[in-house]
């Protein structure tokens, strides 16, 4: 597990980590240092798994910014806004040569 960055997500700060699991969200109301962990080996551009994994990372930050949220409700959500994002043409770049 690789710490990459980290996020002011409401009044919390977060620890992003990129490792072999789906995605998961540490909750902050009871975590010292809160987690976000995103998948490792998120595709680039529209590469197979792309659209997906842009799913899981903004389906941990709704958890993030509310840990109380239902599950049904934050993976209606995060769908919602992955498709929104995806028809605009958001798409994970390659920032390093």
């Amino acid at each position: 597990m690789a710490k990459v960055k980290t996020a002011m997500l409401g009044s919390t700060v977060f620890d992003i980590y990129v490792d072999r699991h789906d995605g998961y969200c540490t909750d902050p109301r009871t975590s010292k240092d809160p987690v976000i962990g995103v998948p490792d080996g998120l595709p680039y551009g529209s590469g197979r798994g792309a659209k997906k994994g842009l799913e899981s990372l903004i389906h941990e930050v709704l958890h993030a910014m509310n840990f109380n949220r239902a599950e049904t409700k934050i993976e209606s959500e995060a769908r919602q806004l992955t498709n929104l994002l995806w028809r605009l043409g958001y798409r994970r770049v390659r920032t390093h040569v």
